[in-house]
């Protein structure tokens, strides 16, 4: 009796198996790029939320105060910086500042740094 080896379902199981590998590796790459487009997209926000504060601190907001500042005409969008006076004496006065993307009415991503004057 001479029975013949099931080569034809082994390699179909080795096909799909390392279709499987290469699948998971796949999708492993492209959630790393994406999270790197998103990590880069959130680094240059706060860099430009950032330099919104450093514009506007030399201006000496009184608690409060906010001042808008135009970012993007096209898509409506501004940042608005607004002070808060945490110490009113004057050689320990502190301000917090935070910065807030707006595009139209709402409200988007925000930063708050202190800055002492």
């Amino acid at each position: 009796m001479n029975r013949k080896r099931p080569n034809g379902l082994i390699a179909v199981m080795f096909v799909l198996m390392l279709a499987f590998v290469v699948g998971t590796f796949a999708i492993s790459l492209g959630r790393r790029a994406v999270d790197v487009r998103r990590h880069q997209s959130r680094q240059k926000s706060i860099r430009e939320l950032e330099a919104a504060i450093e514009a506007v601190h030399p201006l000496g907001l009184t608690d409060q105060q906010q001042v808008r500042l135009p970012f993007d005409a096209e898509s409506d969008t501004s940042i608005i910086v607004k002070a808060s006076v945490h110490s009113t004496e004057e050689p320990n006065r502190s301000v917090t500042y935070e910065a807030t993307f707006s595009h139209g009415d709402r409200s988007g991503f925000a930063i708050q740094r202190s800055r002492d004057r």
